[in-house]
């Protein structure tokens, strides 16, 4: 069995394994929401919140695309290659 092939049965196994989980949340799930008080707890329980693993990956952080930063990236990537000699003054 090679690695990449010892990779995809890993990752089969987590997604069955997370299937399984899943599975087994649900119950509980909708009866924590159907006996949900909702003076004290406004917004119903998520799923996700019933499992050990989580129901999605990590989430990354968002990454604000600002193009101030962006160009300045490029230009400073053109200065180390010898593009341009100043940032303000490059064609």
């Amino acid at each position: 069995m090679t690695p990449y092939e010892f990779d995809l049965l890993m990752k089969r196994h987590r997604n069955d394994v997370q299937w399984q989980e899943v599975v087994a949340a649900v119950t509980p799930w909708v009866y924590a929401n159907a006996n949900r008080d909702t003076k004290k707890k406004k917004k119903p329980f998520r799923l996700d919140e019933f499992t050990v693993t989580g129901l999605t990956k990590p989430r990354r952080p968002k990454v604000v695309r600002d193009p101030g930063t962006l160009f300045g990236g490029i230009s400073t990537s053109l200065q180390a290659l010898g593009g341009i000699t100043n940032a303000n003054n490059g064609r």
